[in-house]
């Protein structure tokens, strides 16, 4: 086709593409006209009606133009979308929470409480956003926990004391290894954040009882996940602390039966790095639609059949099913954010300059900082975790010392 500038005012479109190229590219667009009035037309349609109906209709948009939630996030936070169209996205806003509540969910019962109790304390007295917790406890210990709170300076913290249902998991408490207190129930209360905040899809903080936070909560829960990833963690192999103070890391080798052929088709190498799962950040609107409660249930009641995990080093319950399911599939914190292994001597060799930088500390094993300091354990950990504890008002625990 000859392109003067008469033909080109005319027909731009075959003049730069070519006839068929130009045919193709205008039936689409037609189509993504077509689309696209029908999409505002109903927006404008939607904006009038109730919430729930709007709320469910902007999800399937967001799903039928494939917009990925971090993306989405951006987009409503830097104002390139109305604001109707971002109404209660918490669950798109994958990086960028400014101005949002921040949530936290710790699991305690029993002799534990008073590690639930330093947690929340600790939170509320290094930021200052808005925190709203969601501690699970069990029916023995909720009116022992509502007391502790009510009675003494954390009365005005924003709550939600929720009883665990034990029914979830009664087919998979058992326990192989030596720890066995981690076949308790509230141990999986991990394994079911949107059964346990029924009405939130948002981003989430899950941290382990026997931690103490030392940072900005916020700063935690803006870790960036990236697309396609369920969470973000700390993996155990920073080469800072193995290197710098002989901290040893513990791979996948150290938690599976690679002797079992279950273990060997998955196709992990053995000395993949490995994480603890007692610190995370997720997204509950992601989790749900990667049904990963159904899959950490899979590979833990398996393990109950089959001999997968439970008699090696590292051992564990919860966390190896953890490893399996996010295999490649987790972003990684900022190890400040996680600094564990002061339960035993490994502890010892923190200076004071990394302790002083540290924003969470982790006492990931069998001795906890409300039980009587042994000889082998940062003394200076303990000394910072009783600076945040919260006696008992009830009078029924009293710190060991």
């Amino acid at each position: 086709m000859l392109c003067d500038r008469r033909t080109a005012s005319r027909n731009w479109c075959r003049c730069l593409l070519g006839r068929r190229a130009c045919s193709t590219w205008s039936r689409r667009r037609k189509v993504k006209t077509v689309q696209a009035v029908l999409i505002f037309s109903a927006l404008c349609i939607l904006y009038e009606a109730n919430a729930p109906c709007r709320y469910q209709f902007f999800r399937y948009l967001r799903s039928y133009f494939i917009i990925s939630n971090s993306n989405m996030g951006c987009f409503c936070r830097q104002g390139y979308l109305p604001e109707f169209f971002c109404y209660e996205e918490d669950h798109v806003c994958m990086k960028d929470n400014d101005g949002r509540d921040v949530h936290v969910l710790v699991a305690s019962s029993g002799s534990h409480l008073p590690g639930l109790v330093t947690v929340v304390n600790s939170v509320r007295k290094n930021t200052h956003a808005t925190v709203i917790f969601h501690l699970i406890t069990d029916s023995k210990s909720r009116v022992h926990l509502e007391q502790w709170l009510e009675m003494s300076e954390l009365r005005d913290v924003k709550r939600n004391v929720v009883i665990f249902n034990e029914s979830w998991v009664k087919d998979m408490v058992g326990v192989r290894g030596l720890r066995k207190e981690l076949g308790s129930p509230l141990n999986f209360a991990r394994y079911y954040p949107q059964l346990l905040i029924p009405n939130y899809e948002g981003r989430l903080i899950y941290i382990d009882d026997d931690c103490l936070v030392l940072g900005d909560i916020q700063e935690l829960f803006d870790t960036w996940i990236a697309p396609g990833h369920l969470a973000a963690f700390d993996n155990n192999c920073n080469k800072d602390v193995v290197e710098r103070f002989k901290v040893y890391p513990t791979p996948y080798r150290s938690y599976f039966n690679y002797s079992h052929p279950i273990i060997r088709k998955l196709g992990i190498p053995p000395l993949t790095c490995g994480f603890n799962a007692g610190v995370y950040v997720t997204n509950i609107y992601a989790w749900v639609n990667a049904r990963v409660t159904k899959q950490l249930e899979y590979w833990t009641r398996l393990n109950q059949k089959e001999i997968l995990y439970g008699v090696n080093s590292a051992s564990g319950v919860t966390q190896p099913p953890m490893l399996l399911v996010f295999h490649n599939r987790y972003s990684a914190m900022d190890s400040m954010w996680h600094v564990r292994h002061f339960e035993n001597h490994q502890g010892l060799r923190y200076d004071n300059d990394y302790l002083s930088r540290a924003r969470l500390l982790h006492w990931n094993g069998n001795y906890k900082p409300w039980q009587k300091p042994l000889e082998n354990v940062n003394p200076i950990a303990i000394k910072m975790w009783e600076k945040y504890y919260v006696p008992d008002p009830t009078g029924k625990y009293t710190l060991s010392r």
